[in-house]
């Protein structure tokens, strides 16, 4: 059996590729798949700042996708409270790729715990949650 991060390795490198997929799929860049799975859907304006912590990408280049996908017409600028701030919305069509990547992902995650039972799910949510709170306690 392998380590834990070894194996959380592995999972990331399957989830990348079905990513790629789902990018395929929609019409989309993986960059923009990553982009659009840290904004909730339902949210009105995301900010600049916020972005480069939710997705830990170097500021310029985050830029760079932010005005593609600008360009793309799947997000706009909108003003901010401060001027200085660069603040974007997500237009109609990034909203419904956002729930498309919803309705995937929870197929997908469906499709992997079919035959498992509601406290297995509980139960590896559970410890998947502490695991993350353990290791992001060790990174501040």
């Amino acid at each position: 059996m392998h380590s834990t991060l070894t194996t959380f390795n592995q999972l990331n490198r399957l989830y990348q590729e079905q990513k790629k997929h789902w990018a395929a799929q929609l019409g989309l860049k993986l960059a923009q798949i990553n982009i659009l799975m840290t904004i909730e859907p339902h949210q009105e304006q995301i900010v600049h700042a916020k972005l480069i912590v939710l997705t830990k990408l170097d500021a310029s280049t985050l830029s760079r996708q932010l005005n593609t996908m600008t360009q793309e017409g799947l997000l706009t600028k909108v003003p901010g409270t401060d001027p200085r701030q660069r603040v974007y919305a997500l237009t109609p069509a990034a909203k419904t790729a956002c729930h498309a990547l919803e309705h995937l992902q929870t197929e997908l995650e469906n499709h992997i715990q079919q035959n498992w039972s509601s406290e297995e799910q509980q139960f590896l949510k559970i410890l998947l949650n502490r695991y993350y709170q353990s290791f992001n306690r060790l990174l501040k």
